[in-house]
């Protein structure tokens, strides 16, 4: 079994390049030994560096997490990791292994691309229950994909729709890669004659499965190729399309705040789009609206998911208009149209314009691309109010905007064509939509001046994963080079001043400088060291000078100890590789108490000029405080009187250590130079 020094030297740890695909590899190396507790603490690290960690990543940390007997934080990192990326084929596997049983098994059997290793264990899990499974697409007229079920079962194919009915005998094909005991499947590959809106999957007269189909073209809607005017042309009247499906309460409390500026707004025109809701509240709100002249009403016999609804909206509007797609759980704030107006015309190449929000992925606000919680009303004037005193005016540029609240322009609406109808009821059309006014000439631009306040994911409650899993896969499809743009733009975020300027306004810590919130629990890690935890505060020379020290004395005295900092330093690297000291990662103040009990810390202590912080924190912690005289420098002279008190915190230390604490156990540091 490797030791974590024979892993260190056989990885580039020091390496600041490959230093966080390096945490990754030693963290797998590690769980496949069989032992958790170092994985955990390497992939955490991992997990708090400046680099976002990617999908895997947080699914390995959920992975360490589990086996180390943290299932909440399992949990919590598994549902990270889904968000981060919903089409990682080994996230689903992960978290199919981890328990989350069909949920995880459909996210394998629907995301295109999925390893062998993961379809065979969704199928296992799925199939040998009795049920049957498919993964079907309608591309112009060819029904394709896959279908499975149990091996003793003979199955029928019907696809149904206004054309009529379609049945296929099922054969299944013994060489497919991914089959188990069990369990029968074929590939699909069908021309039914028409476009099915519905399959069903049946052993004689007894259903199997039965499900929707959502045809699709794969040419988009055409536009009129006009590209951008060489100055911005005269405003147009302004339509605002609102889809609902869900939640009453969100919809009234959008359509209030969404009149309520509308008053204002010669000409303005709000159409209404009912998508054959099921909720009979919302059905008779729109009714409510529309009978007192406030709205047009359209109301769709059959759900059309987003696009269509938008589609129906704008051909209720008519040509010629600029456009707002609004969510049904987005609330406007006072001149909210008016600044969207203002910089839809600031230049004549844009096409769209979408504002911060608390949930508006590039343009959201605290972080970048992470959703926070709705504001409450009050705060959320307070923080539209910042915006538009600090950004007033100002425009920056976004790879595509989001469609929660999406301000285009006339004539950039009239270049790109319609919202694309592929990807069935929501989710990614918008981006596609973005990418197309791009194609035209028009730039996609954040007006960081206004704050709308969105609640996110209520018209689609539960069935957001499955959405974004096929659509995603379909953006990616039909634009591949769009997800390294996106991750260059992340990178580089360009947005960034001016999220940091409105959080200083607030009064919150800059967004940048925020540790990455991580699950947290402070039950220790199985099979520590014995640890020192040092309370590093912000990085400094003098703070290095200590700790390389203190890692010397303590390899003398106790050489199977460490020293476990417990937040960031000016070099990690250098001092990660003297064998004896392990170094977090950023922390945030409220996770130092706990990491330092999860890390095995059997006392805590920090450079002199942090003791009294530090004892605390040390004190909340629940753990001893040993103390370096702070009448005493740090002594860039290893020679120096201050030896001796170091000397003495190390012994203070070593004589809480269990006598049979040795040199020589598989997880012993390595020794280093001094």
């Amino acid at each position: 079994m490797e030791t974590l020094a024979e892993i260190w030297r056989s990885l580039p740890f020091g390496d600041s390049a490959r230093h966080a695909e390096a945490l990754t590899l030693g963290a797998t190396r590690l769980l496949r030994a069989g032992r958790p507790g170092d994985a955990f603490e390497l992939i955490d690290r991992r997990c708090r560096l400046a680099e976002r960690p990617r999908a895997a990543d947080l699914a390995i940390r959920a992975l360490a997490a589990r086996l180390c007997g943290l299932p909440d934080e399992a949990a919590a990192d598994l549902a990270r990791a889904e968000a981060a990326d919903p089409l990682d084929g080994f996230v689903a596997l992960t978290a199919l292994r981890l328990g989350a049983g069909d949920p995880a098994a459909r996210r394998i059997v629907e995301a295109p691309g999925a390893s062998t290793e993961a379809l065979r264990a969704a199928l296992s899990h799925l199939v040998g229950k009795g049920e049957a499974v498919a993964a079907l697409d309608c591309l112009d007229g060819r029904l394709t994909g896959f279908a499975a079920w149990p091996a003793a079962a003979t199955v029928d194919l019907d696809c149904l729709g206004p054309g009529g009915l379609t049945t296929t005998r099922l054969v299944g094909d013994p060489r497919l890669p991914f089959l188990s005991e069990g369990v029968a499947a074929c590939h699909v590959d069908l021309r039914p004659g028409f476009d099915p809106e519905r399959f069903r999957l049946r052993e004689g007269e007894a259903l199997l499965l039965e499900d929707r189909l959502w045809p699709r073209r794969a040419r988009a809607l055409g536009g009129s190729r006009a590209g951008p005017p060489a100055t911005p042309p005269a405003r147009a009247g302004l339509g605002i399309v609102v889809p609902v499906h869900g939640d009453a309460e969100a919809t009234r409390a959008c359509l209030d705040a969404l009149l309520a500026e509308t008053a204002g707004v010669p000409n303005a025109a709000v159409v209404l789009v009912d998508d054959a809701s099921p909720d009979p509240d919302v059905a008779r709100l729109a009714d409510e609206f529309a009978a007192a002249g406030r709205v047009r009403l359209v109301r769709n016999p059959a759900n059309l998911g987003y696009a269509g609804a938008v589609r129906r909206g704008l051909e209720a509007l008519g040509p010629a208009r600029d456009v707002l797609l609004l969510n049904a759980d987005a609330i406007l704030p006072e001149g909210a149209l008016a600044r969207l107006a203002e910089a839809a015309y600031s230049a004549p190449d844009i096409g769209s314009v979408t504002p911060f929000s608390n949930n508006g992925e590039y343009a959201s606000f605290p972080r970048h691309a992470e959703a926070a919680p709705a504001p409450t009303p009050a705060e959320a004037r307070r923080i539209d109010a910042a915006a538009a005193r600090l950004h007033a005016g100002r425009v920056v540029d976004l790879p595509n905007g989001t469609g929660f609240c999406l301000f285009v322009r006339h004539d950039a609406l009239a270049a790109a064509g319609g919202m694309p109808e592929a990807y069935r009821r929501g989710y990614f059309e918008d981006v596609e939509f973005c990418l197309r006014l791009r194609r035209a000439g028009f730039r996609n631009v954040c007006a960081p001046g206004l704050y709308v306040v969105h609640h996110g994911t209520r018209s689609f409650g539960a069935a957001k994963r499955a959405l974004a899993v096929r659509n995603l896969a379909l953006l990616r499809q039909r634009f591949p080079g769009f997800e390294a743009e996106c991750a260059a733009y992340a990178a580089a975020d360009p947005l960034g001043p001016a999220r940091a300027a409105l959080a200083a306004a607030l009064g919150l810590p800059p967004s940048a400088a925020t540790p990455p919130h991580l699950p947290s629990s402070d039950r220790p890690l199985p099979q520590r060291p014995p640890t020192l935890g040092v309370i590093a505060g912000p990085p400094a020379p003098a703070t290095d000078r200590f700790l390389r020290e203190l890692s010397a004395l303590l390899r003398e005295r106790r050489p199977e100890a460490r020293l476990c900092v417990l937040g960031r330093t000016m070099d990690d690297l250098a001092l990660l590789g003297r064998g004896n000291v392990f170094v977090t990662g950023p922390l945030a103040e409220a996770e130092i108490g706990p990491a330092a009990r999860r890390h095995g810390a059997l006392a805590l202590t920090a450079p002199p000029e942090l003791a009294r912080h530090g004892t605390a924190l040390a004190a909340n912690a629940g753990l001893p405080f040993l103390a370096a005289s702070p009448a005493d420098p740090i002594p860039t002279d290893p020679k120096a009187h201050v030896r001796h008190t170091l000397l003495a915190l190390v012994d203070r230390f070593a004589d809480r250590l269990p006598p049979a604490a040795a040199p020589g156990r598989p997880n012993a540091p390595s020794p280093a130079p001094a």
